[in-house]
């Protein structure tokens, strides 16, 4: 009776407390939700990188000897150029770096080959060559490597040209906008030497971005109305010449400099044995300096990084024969007639070469006026290239012994790099190079000249011994003689 009557009050009890029991479960179920929310905003996930890392590779794990020449490293191939891991104290990860012979890097070209396509890529080199303290290497990137002829990447950061020494090493570095380099080729010297390669980098392109989310459409605010210095109605910011009135933005030799701020004569008349050479900036920075004054170049005169008198090349121009072109931090394309046939109509055909540098003067002969002295003159003219001293840069040869060794650095006053085909001569202070086709150097020293030869070959003529040596791909040749030691300009 007791417990029957017990178990109806505690039925009872249950069905009045179930309504209160259900709610406070809801309440607990909100306040857990609540909780979770707070974590997630204390702790949010990690955010994507927004620059892909890069891949190293140092051959510091690689033994001394090791030949890597074919065999894949972390998403690169070297291939070309057969080679060792050798310790080296210029490498510039410590310790070694990886090494192969300068006459395969200039004959052939070492090349790089990558897994995936690569938006940066970069390396450091060096070299040991026998009397030889400088040279030019070019590092070029190419977005097909597989079929057919390799294809360059199209934009103008896939290639960089950098006179290197062999005092330390130099870094040359490429990039594509449009992340597509699948290989590298480096090209250097066709000297006897090595080449030590370290420290090669690379960097894919950044994956495509999230969209971004939507954001409320902003109030328009009053805005000043574009810069526009020289009131022709286009802004300076697009503007090729701002400083000069020229709303049509003309620019007939399409050097991107309108023709309004030509200073020198527009790139697109065709070069005249004697008269006439065109220029055209390949990379850096290229400065002129026309014979004569003119007052139309005083305004330009003085700018940054530039000699006296020089003006700064933009893009591509005609000068007169006898201008000096400043190439110390640049490279620069020369064109000159190849022959005299036709020269005052301007059809003769064109020969080019492309020299870094160097303070240099173009010289060419003009037609000769007789009939017999044009037999003596022949129908092809020899384009000069006269190398000019910087100011100061013979302070070294004064007041003591120049020195004796060819690898000394401090003995060269002036040097120049040459590559092209055409025949140029290369002036120096105590022989001259003559020249048809492929690459070379030439180092005026306290002591003499020096012409080194990579592709192709050369005739020096040796003034002091008044003889002329063939110099062929490879080698290198010493005209012995007193330089600047008790001469002023040139």
């Amino acid at each position: 009776m007791h417990a029957a009557a017990a178990l109806s009050i505690r039925g009872r009890l249950s069905d009045r407390e179930q309504p209160t029991v259900q709610a406070g479960r809801r309440q607990l179920a909100t306040a857990i939700a609540a909780l979770l929310v707070a974590l997630c905003c204390l702790f949010p996930a990690p955010a994507a990188a927004l620059v892909s890392p890069p891949t190293t590779i140092t051959f510091e794990q690689f033994d001394l000897g090791t030949n890597v020449n074919g065999v894949p490293v972390d998403g690169a191939t070297f291939s070309g150029c057969d080679g060792a891991v050798a310790a080296d104290p210029r490498a510039h990860s410590p310790r070694r770096a990886f090494s192969v012979a300068s006459g395969c890097v200039g004959l052939t070209g070492l090349t790089i080959f990558f897994t995936t396509p690569q938006a940066l890529a970069s390396l450091w080199v060096t070299f040991d060559v026998v009397e030889v303290t400088q040279e030019t290497f070019t590092l070029t990137a190419w977005s097909n490597c597989s079929d057919g002829p390799l294809t360059p990447v199209s934009a103008a950061s896939g290639q960089q040209s950098v006179v290197v020494s062999n005092a330390a090493m130099t870094q040359l570095s490429v990039s594509d906008p449009n992340g597509n380099i699948q290989c590298l080729t480096l090209d250097g010297p066709n000297v006897t030497g090595t080449v030590f390669i370290d420290d090669l980098s690379f960097t894919v392109p950044d994956p495509p971005a999230a969209p971004p989310a939507p954001t409320p459409v902003p109030i328009p605010l009053p805005t000043q109305p574009a810069a526009d210095a020289d009131g022709d109605g286009v802004p300076d910011a697009s503007d090729n010449c701002p400083n000069v009135s020229n709303a049509s933005q003309a620019d007939e030799d399409r050097d991107g400099l309108g023709d309004a701020c030509d200073v020198l004569a527009p790139g697109d008349l065709p070069p005249v044995a004697g008269v006439r050479e065109t220029v055209r900036v390949v990379s850096g920075d290229v400065f002129v300096k026309l014979p004569g004054s003119s007052r139309a170049l005083s305004r330009l005169a003085g700018s940054p990084g530039a000699q006296p008198g020089f003006v700064p090349l933009k893009g591509v121009a005609s000068i007169p024969v006898g201008s000096t072109v400043d190439t110390q931090k640049g490279k620069v394309q020369v064109s000159s007639a190849g022959s005299f046939s036709a020269a005052a109509a301007g059809s003769a055909p064109v020969q080019s070469a492309q020299f870094a540098g160097a303070i240099f003067q173009i010289k060419q002969q003009r037609r000769a006026r007789s009939k017999r002295a044009r037999l003596r003159q022949g129908n092809r003219p020899t384009t000069d290239v006269v190398l000019v001293t910087a100011a100061g840069a013979d302070r070294q040869c004064r007041g003591g012994a120049p020195p004796v060794g060819l690898g000394s650095l401090k003995g060269v006053v002036r040097a120049i790099s040459g590559s092209g085909n055409g025949r140029f001569r290369t002036v120096g202070g105590a022989s001259t190079t003559s020249t048809s086709g492929g690459n070379w150097n030439v180092r005026d020293r306290c002591n003499g000249t020096v012409t080194s030869v990579g592709r192709g070959q050369a005739r020096v003529f040796d003034r002091a011994r008044n003889k002329t040596v063939i110099v062929r791909a490879g080698q290198s040749y010493f005209a012995r003689a007193r330089l600047f030691r008790s001469l002023k300009g040139r």
